[in-house]
């Protein structure tokens, strides 16, 4: 009898932690999808939807395992070979840019009339200084839209998705650029930016450290990308100015996507707090008398809507897709990163 008993006690014990295991396993811990909502944007097919969204499930898998890695500036980082285009691996200095003013969107560029700081080149180099170019209509319109008034509630640019992964695992700011100049019309490829126009420096300020194409690469900031840009911009002849809006107040950039321009931003891999690894501690950036502050989990999106109502913003992130954040922790990111940004304002 005390066995029987012992028995279907020890059945009814089984039982209870089967139970209480199956209902721990069966909950669900908060994943992207919950804290930030995904959204499809850009002309592509439900199918080709349904196919990147497979992809950006995949993406950010691979970027929460990645994100804290791949934008350490090793020795290898900044030494690394690209494996792009002939152009790619063309390596450049501060001192090699030249900062001057255009006088307008349809006449070439005076060079007699300076912004900033026009540098000589470096002593080791018999080559012309690059110019990077200060359109002044381009930035005056650009500054004007900035000053005026927030008309609209919410708006949301028709922007393209793009995706980094798996060709530019740390090619991110090349990846927006591509987006950005797409939506104004042009037809680039994915690579075509990383390939054929971007300059490559131990300086993200000017140029590419490392290289896009590998997962040790580290990243570009606003004053290289609007070089490749404006790279791009010179071969094609096409009518768009890059214009560097760096320091504006995120509400502010509002504005623009009112007039209809989306905006290429700085911010982190999935929005994580900013940190420097300790090898990139000392880690100094200046350029045109501005410092830059590194990031080992920089990343670069397209800002491409708003909701005031909401409180939210889309980005479309070539990493995991197009994303609609809440406004303060993005506002948060965007801040203490350094509020980096730029506008491609296209003119006739």
């Amino acid at each position: 009898m005390k066995q029987g008993i012992r028995f279907a006690v020890l059945c009814v014990v089984v039982l209870t932690v089967t139970l209480s295991a199956f209902a721990v396993s069966s909950e669900k811990s908060p994943s992207v999808e919950e804290t930030h909502q995904e959204v499809f944007c850009g002309n592509i097919s439900r199918e080709k939807k349904e196919h990147l969204h497979h992809e950006s499930v995949f993406a950010a898998q691979e970027s929460s395992n990645t994100a804290h890695e791949h934008h350490t500036l090793s020795a290898e980082t900044v030494s690394s070979v690209p494996t792009g285009g002939s152009d790619v691996t063309e390596d450049i200095s501060p001192a090699e840019i030249s900062v001057i003013a255009e006088k307008s969107s349809s006449e070439p560029p005076d060079t007699s009339d300076t912004v900033g700081i026009k540098s000589e080149p470096a002593e080791e180099s018999s080559e012309e200084p690059i110019e990077i170019y200060v359109d002044k209509a381009a930035n005056e319109k650009v500054q004007k839209m900035l000053r005026g008034t927030l008309r609209k509630n919410s708006v949301l640019l028709d922007v393209e998705q793009l995706y980094q992964y798996p060709v530019l695992p740390t090619g991110c700011e090349s990846v927006s650029l591509t987006m950005a100049l797409n939506y104004l019309g042009e037809e680039l490829s994915l690579t075509e930016i990383a390939e054929n126009y971007l300059l490559h420096s131990d300086n993200m300020a000017v140029g590419f450290c490392g290289d896009p194409f590998d997962e040790g690469g580290a990243g570009i900031y606003p004053p290289g990308l609007i070089l490749a840009a404006q790279r791009y911009i010179d071969e094609k002849g096409c009518k768009i100015a890059p214009i560097d809006t760096t320091g504006t107040e995120l509400k502010d950039l509002y504005k623009l996507m009112q007039s209809g321009y989306p905006v290429i931003l700085w911010s982190t891999s999935a929005l994580y707090d900013p940190y420097t690894d300790e090898d990139d501690s000392d880690v100094k950036i200046e350029f045109n008398g501005k410092q830059y502050l590194w990031y080992t989990n920089e990343h670069c999106v397209v800002l491409s809507g708003y909701d005031t109502d909401n409180n939210t913003v889309t980005v479309n992130d070539p990493e995991i897709g197009c994303m609609v954040y809440d406004t303060d922790r993005f506002q948060e990111i965007y801040d203490a990163t350094g509020r980096l940004s730029i506008v491609l304002l296209k003119y006739t």
